[in-house]
């Protein structure tokens, strides 16, 4: 398993936690204000994993607990969980390729385009872009493998 987009160097208590998840068999993603690079120091640390039987009850072993998701629009995440002690958050998610891809690039157009950086200044303005950005990759994506189909090469 491997925490993607994360670099150990330092460890604190949170590094710890993290390292912990990086050598689990689970695949945690990056994601959130570290993940987009508009993170402080005192900023939580936001993750998702795919849904499965078994991370759910790794979870709860590892000091996390079911956290409300009505602040999460995003319909591929089925639940969250935060750690009891520390700022560490994780989305659990029905398809974290998708949602790797869409996050992905929403980067590469904010580094494109950084200017765009300026308009997400709030988490509700951060969560509509989100919305789009997941809602035009799907259905590009969808189009993509429709046409596909219709026009075999």
């Amino acid at each position: 398993m491997t925490i993607k987009h994360y670099d150990f160097q330092s460890k604190t208590t949170i590094e710890l936690v993290l390292e912990r998840l990086n050598n689990s068999k689970f695949d945690f993603f990056l994601t959130g204000s570290r993940f987009f690079g508009w993170c402080k120091v005192t900023s939580d640390w936001d993750f998702f994993v795919v849904n499965s039987e078994t991370i759910e009850q790794y979870l709860k072993n590892t000091d996390f607990k079911v956290e409300d998701t009505s602040m999460y629009t995003d319909t591929q995440t089925v639940k969250v969980f935060r750690h009891q002690f520390l700022p560490i958050h994780i989305q659990i998610v029905d398809n974290a390729i998708l949602k790797a891809d869409v996050q992905d690039v929403m980067k590469t157009v904010l580094n494109q385009y950084p200017k765009m950086l300026s308009l997400l200044n709030s988490k509700s303005t951060r969560h509509d872009f989100w919305d789009f950005c997941f809602d035009f990759y799907s259905q590009t994506r969808k189009s993509i493998s429709t046409n596909l189909r219709i026009y075999p090469s």
